[in-house]
């Protein structure tokens, strides 16, 4: 079980990451922008379209606004798969 100061700072993080622009983020999750069209991000077994603050995740068919629904404990997991 977590909590004390550790949750906090866990809760901090988050927050800060909510706020991001999805492009900033995206970097950070292992995608690279696509230099054919702007708008796609692509990893391995992952393609997300993104146009703020909403993404598309072209594989699995689904999407979402913005970083909030991403999760931050596993970033190799796809945006849709890891809201679930």
């Amino acid at each position: 079980m977590m909590g004390g100061r550790w949750d906090d700072g866990f809760r901090r993080l988050a927050d800060e990451v909510r706020t991001r622009p999805l492009v900033e983020v995206a970097p950070l999750s292992g995608y690279r922008q696509d230099p054919t069209d702007r708008c796609r991000w692509r990893r391995d077994g992952s393609v997300i379209s993104i146009n703020e603050p909403k993404y598309f995740d072209r594989i699995a068919g689904c999407g979402g606004g913005g970083a909030q629904t991403r999760r931050v404990e596993r970033p190799d997991s796809t945006p849709c798969r890891s809201a679930r």
